[in-house]
């Protein structure tokens, strides 16, 4: 089965749905006022939020390695 999102490989949600929960992130909203906004699962809110704070931390670690090589 395709998946629908470039984003990560098992997921189900539309690339819109995406967007607008990296946008709210973006925003600094709470989780809860995500999945209100969204009408998401609050668990698939969360699961995002913290993927996204993965990819951050990810970056942020590769581009200190590069500045201190």
């Amino acid at each position: 089965m395709k998946t629908k999102s470039p984003y990560r490989k098992s997921c189900r949600i539309s690339d819109g749905k995406i967007r607008e929960i990296v946008r709210y992130f973006s925003l600094d909203l709470p989780a809860i006022k995500t999945t209100e906004l969204t009408r998401l699962n609050p668990k698939t809110v969360d699961n995002w939020y913290g993927y996204i704070r993965k990819v951050l931390l990810w970056e942020m670690n590769r581009e200190s390695d590069e500045m201190f090589s």
